[in-house]
């Protein structure tokens, strides 16, 4: 928690985890006693924003081309949404809940868990604000595949098994640096959110 009471929260994890919907419910509960902000990336704020949209919705190869373009682009955005939207969010002693960061570029965009590091460690620059805590939603790939497969909608180039589970090893990499700092809350994605905000609640109250 900052001097002036608010807090800075990430929500990571694969596709199919469950962030928006917990992101919902921890803004319901936190703004009983601060104004709260949910937001996410890439945003629909700015052209590099609205590009990566288009790119995961319309991009069938995840390709190297792609993830360096994609990489650039999120660059871009984050820096704009961290300036204009998250930092005046805080110093208003507005909480902010934020649905993806850079751990979410880190681990989509690696090849592996040492290019995954490689990129985490760009982010490590004053323009970007660090979380006050980082809750990640642990799930099987598997698991995950079948929420996305149920929900009929249309998928992107990530959501495959093969890639969801690369993503998936990528996160308990990066995120291992984090265990002992006292940042990091890892949740079983698979119980219900109501669990989950018990969990998270309790550790921000310690």
């Amino acid at each position: 928690m900052r001097r002036n009471g608010c807090v800075f929260l990430v929500i990571e994890g694969i596709d199919g985890a469950g962030k928006s919907t917990l992101a919902k419910a921890l803004q319901n509960t936190l703004h009983e006693k601060l104004p709260t902000r949910v937001f996410s990336e890439p945003t629909r704020f700015t052209d590099a924003g609205r590009k990566i949209r288009e790119l995961l919705a319309t991009e069938k190869n995840d390709d190297l081309q792609l993830a360096e373009r994609l990489l650039r682009l999120f660059a871009i955005d984050r820096e704009w949404h961290v300036r204009h939207k998250i930092r005046p969010a805080l110093r208003n002693g507005e909480n902010v809940i934020l649905d993806r960061y850079y751990f979410s570029t880190a681990a989509y965009q690696g090849r592996d868990a040492d290019a995954a590091e490689k990129i985490l460690s760009y982010y490590n620059a004053p323009e970007f604000e660090i979380p006050d805590k980082v809750i990640f939603l642990n799930m099987q790939p598997s698991q995950a595949l079948e929420r996305i497969q149920n929900r009929g909608t249309s998928t992107d180039v990530f959501e495959t098994l093969e890639n969801l589970t690369r993503i998936s090893d990528n996160y308990n990499h990066i995120l291992k640096k984090f265990e002992n700092t006292g940042k990091l809350i890892s949740l079983d994605a698979s119980q219900p959110t109501e669990t989950l905000l018990e969990t998270i609640l309790q550790n921000l109250d310690n």
